[in-house]
C-alpha cells in the first residue's frame, strides 16, 4: 500500500523536485510520514493488546497461570515499539527511494500514471506473501481444531458426570502403621457413604486425568525368568472396593474387591481388558498370577477380576495396560476420594468433608472438584493453542484481504482511462469484471500454491500435538485454500465491480 501510495504521488513529488527540493529532503518527508503512520498504528495496537490481555486471562489454561500473571509487560512493549519503528522505516525507505528517483520531464509531461507493470508486480508479491502466511496459519489452526474435535470424541472408559474428587494425605507421625492407615480409611469411607445424595464412594491412589499415577514392570507367572529391563509395564493403581462402580468402569469378568481382601490375606489384583487379553489371549485371565516390580520379595497376586479399559493420563494416549490392587492390602498415606452424587457433585462437597472430619477433625482436604473439570483441564491446553492460532489466522486473513483489496483498487484506478476506452469501444460490464478478476485471481492462485507448499513443511512443528488427524489432512488442505480463495475473490470483485461502472465519457475527459 505504501508503494502504491508513493506511485500515485509521483507527479506531486516531481513538482516538489522541480521547485528545488533535493532527494534527501523528499526522502526525509516520506519517511517521516511513514513513521507517523506506524507509530499511530503501534499506539492503537497497545489499546488492542490491553483488551487482548483480558481475553487471554479468561481462556488460558489454569496450569499456565503458575508461570506468572498475564499482563502488559514493559519488555514486550519495548520490543513492540522497536518493531513499530523498524516497520515505519523499512516500509518507508523503498517507496521514498522510488518516489525520489522520478524522472521530472517524463512525469510532468506524460498524463496519467506511468508506473510500470514490474512495480505493480512487486506490490502483488507482497500480497502473495500475506496470503501465503494466511494459508499456513489457517492450515495449522484447522489441523488443531480437527485434532481437538477428535480428542473430545474419545471415550474415557468411565462416566465422569456427577463424580466428585478430593485429595488428602495422612500425617505419617500419627498414622505410623498400615493398620492405622487402613482403619482410618475404612471408617472415613463408611461415614462418606452415609451422606445424603452420595450414591457410591471409594478410595483411589490417582484418579484418571488428574496428572498423577505410575507405571511399573510386571511379570506373569509361568513366563520364566525375564530380563527386568525387557519386562512389559502396566499402570498400577491402588483402589478400594466400589471404585469401579463409582466411576462406572464396567466389570467384564470376575469380582470386585471385598472386605475379605485385607492385609494378611491372599494378594489379589484386577486387570483391564487389554492386559487380560495379553495374559490369556485364548482363555480367561481369572486365576492367573501376576506380580509388579518382580523380585524375590515381591508376592504374586491372583487376578480375581477383569474391567474395561479406561484412559488415565491423557485422553489421546494409547491405551495402557492397567492393574488394580486393594487399598486394604496396600494402604498408603496419600489418597483421593471419589464420590458419585445423585445430582451436582459440588452440592455434597461440604457434607463429604464434614464426614471425613468426623473421623479425623485435623485432616486437611484439598483439590475438591468434579472429575469433569479434569477432562476440561486435559483439553485446556489444546483449546488454548487452537484459539490463539485461530485468532492470529483471522487477523492474517483480515490483513491479507485489505492487501488484496488495496492492490486491486489501485490497479483499477490506474486503468480507469483504459476501462473507459474499452467500454466506449463496446466492451460489456461483465467483460471488464472478468478481466479484473482474472488479473487478481492469478495472484491469489500463486499465493495459495506457495502457502500450501510452505504448510507441508511448517506443519511438522505441530505433528506432536495432533491426534486423530494426519499432518497432511486432505480435508484441511482442501477447505482452507477454497475458503481463502472465496474471501480473496470477494476482495477482487469489489474493485472489479467499480471498474465496470466507469462512465466512458467521464473516464476519457479525466485525462
Amino acid at each position: 500500500l505504501q508503494l502504491a501510495r508513493a506511485t500515485s504521488r509521483r507527479r506531486e513529488i516531481s513538482v516538489r523536485a522541480a521547485l528545488g527540493a533535493g532527494r534527501r529532503r523528499i526522502m526525509r518527508q516520506l519517511l517521516t510520514e511513514s513513521l507517523v503512520l506506524s507509530i499511530a498504528g503501534g499506539l492503537a495496537g497497545v489499546g488492542v493488546a490491553s483488551l487482548g490481555v483480558h481475553w487471554l486471562a479468561a481462556v488460558v489454561p489454569t496450569l499456565l497461570l503458575f508461570y506468572g500473571d498475564i499482563a502488559l509487560n514493559g519488555g514486550v512493549l519495548g520490543f513492540a515499539a522497536l518493531v513499530t519503528l523498524a516497520t515505519g522505516i523499512v516500509f518507508g525507505v523503498a517507496p521514498a527511494w522510488q518516489a525520489s528517483r522520478a524522472q521530472l520531464q517524463e512525469t510532468l509531461t506524460v498524463r496519467g500514471d506511468v508506473a510500470s507493470g514490474v512495480k505493480l508486480g512487486a506490490r502483488s508479491m507482497l500480497v502473495v506473501g500475506q496470503i501465503a502466511l494466511c494459508v499456513v496459519l489457517l492450515v495449522s489452526a484447522g489441523l488443531l481444531t480437527r485434532s481437538l474435535i477428535a480428542v473430545a470424541r474419545v471415550k474415557p472408559g468411565f462416566d465422569p458426570e456427577h463424580v466428585l474428587t478430593m485429595q488428602f494425605r495422612l500425617p505419617a507421625s500419627r498414622y505410623d502403621s498400615e493398620e492405622k492407615i487402613a482403619d482410618m480409611f475404612t471408617r472415613a469411607i463408611a461415614e462418606v457413604r452415609t451422606v445424603p445424595g452420595v450414591e457410591h464412594a471409594a478410595l483411589v491412589r490417582a484418579t484418571p486425568l488428574n496428572g498423577n499415577g505410575e507405571t511399573f514392570p510386571y511379570q506373569v507367572e509361568g513366563t520364566g525368568e525375564v530380563d527386568p529391563a525387557k519386562l512389559p509395564t502396566a499402570h498400577l493403581d491402588v483402589v478400594s472396593g466400589d471404585y469401579f462402580e463409582t466411576l462406572r468402569i464396567p466389570r467384564l469378568a470376575g469380582r470386585d474387591f471385598t472386605a475379605d481382601d485385607r492385609k494378611g490375606s491372599m494378594p489379589v489384583a484386577i486387570v483391564n481388558q487389554q492386559l487380560a487379553n495379553k495374559i490369556a489371549p485364548h482363555g480367561s485371565a481369572i486365576g492367573k498370577r501376576i506380580r509388579v516390580s518382580p523380585g524375590d520379595q515381591t508376592p504374586w497376586a491372583t487376578i480375581v477380576g477383569v474391567v474395561g479399559n479406561a484412559k488415565h493420563f491423557q485422553l489421546e494416549e494409547q491405551q495402557l495396560d492397567q492393574m488394580y490392587v486393594s487399598y486394604a492390602q496396600r494402604p498408603l498415606i496419600f489418597t483421593e476420594l471419589v464420590v458419585r452424587a445423585s445430582g451436582d457433585p459440588m452440592s455434597v462437597a461440604n457434607a463429604v468433608r464434614s464426614a471425613i472430619w468426623r473421623v479425623d477433625r485435623d485432616q486437611p482436604v484439598w483439590r475438591v472438584r468434579p472429575v469433569t473439570q479434569s477432562i476440561e483441564g486435559a483439553l485446556g491446553a489444546r483449546k488454548f493453542t487452537m484459539r490463539l492460532l485461530a485468532s492470529f489466522a483471522v487477523l492474517a486473513v483480515i490483513l491479507a484481504t485489505i492487501g488484496v483489496y488495496g492492490v486491486m483498487s489501485y490497479a483499477v484506478a490506474r486503468r480507469t482511462q483504459e476501462m473507459g476506452i474499452r467500454m466506449a469501444l463496446g466492451a460489456r460490464a461483465t467483460q471488464v469484471v472478468s478481466m479484473v478478476l482474472r488479473q487478481g485471481m492469478r495472484t491469489i492462485a500463486l499465493a495459495l500454491v506457495i502457502g500450501l507448499v510452505i504448510s507441508i513443511g511448517a506443519t511438522r512443528v505441530l505433528e506432536t500435538q495432533l491426534f486423530g488427524v494426519e499432518r497432511l489432512d486432505p480435508v484441511t488442505f482442501t477447505v482452507v485454500p477454497l475458503a481463502l480463495a472465496i474471501v480473496a475473490l470477494l476482495a477482487c470483485y469489489l474493485p472489479a465491480r467499480r471498474a465496470s461502472r466507469v462512465d466512458p465519457v467521464a473516464a476519457l475527459r479525466a485525462e
